[in-house]
């Protein structure tokens, strides 16, 4: 198969770099750039914010979903009989860079991992989950 044939424009950037010059110093090229990064800035000014109630479950479901990653138990990745699998992928994903990459949280990723279930009166689980809480919005601040 060849090359040009499945992605013919990138090919023309390739065999043509002046082209691709061209796109980026274009100023209707940066609109779509400007818009993107006028949208996601206000998502990253409030990822401390509280703003729907649901946050702090999917939050603790990002964990459950990321430590049965770990433990290679992909049955166990199946937390919600609804969509919501981008959600923990995108939390999961923010969750890891915070415990793996920064070297946060271990000790409470560990205790919420094994917490059976998040109940809205479990003051000590939701103490834990709240550094996870920006970790995990992140993510999701792209995409949304």
């Amino acid at each position: 198969m060849v090359l040009s044939n499945i992605c013919p424009t990138a090919m023309s950037w390739i065999h043509n770099p002046k082209r691709l010059w061209d796109r980026f110093t274009n100023p209707r090229g940066w609109v779509p750039l400007g818009l993107f990064l006028l949208a996601l800035f206000p998502r990253l000014l409030s990822l401390n914010a509280f703003i729907t109630w649901d946050e702090p479950m999917w939050t603790y479901r990002s964990i459950r979903f990321l430590a049965a990653l770990l433990r290679g138990d992909f049955g166990g990745t199946f937390l919600v009989g609804h969509p919501g699998v981008i959600t923990m992928i995108c939390g999961a994903t923010g969750i890891a860079v915070r415990r793996f990459v920064l070297g946060y949280g271990s000790a409470d990723f560990s205790w919420l991992s094994g917490l059976p279930s998040l109940g809205p009166w479990d003051v000590e689980a939701l103490r834990r989950l709240a550094p996870f809480l920006p970790a995990a919005k992140l993510p999701m601040a792209v995409p949304a």
